[in-house]
């Protein structure tokens, strides 16, 4: 990763992106994304929101884009949840405990 100052560094690979994330605020605040030829960028909202799994054209965060981030962040991620609730249900069934 290309350092930055204040401890802040550019993202170029989806697993950095990944180990950035664990460990910066939920806001997204320290998380860069690498542009060739230009100063690295942060995440935007939209790119938070598929990043868990949120199709931007079906929800909508009409607060700041810290606040937009913080809420993304503190969310469960879709994709996951959903199998998982799935695979529980059809657990339960079998047990017929529903």
């Amino acid at each position: 990763m290309a350092g930055l100052s204040s401890g802040i560094a550019a993202i170029t690979t989806c697993k950095q992106l990944w180990l950035k994330s664990a460990r910066y605020h939920k806001d997204g605040a320290g998380i860069f994304i690498a542009q060739p030829g230009d100063r690295p960028r942060r995440l935007t909202v939209k790119e938070a929101m598929q990043l868990q799994g949120y199709d931007p054209r079906r929800y909508v965060f009409p607060v700041s884009r810290p606040q937009a981030c913080r809420q993304i962040g503190n969310s469960v991620v879709i994709p996951a949840v959903a199998p998982c609730a799935r695979a529980l249900i059809r657990f339960l069934r079998e047990k017929g405990s529903l």
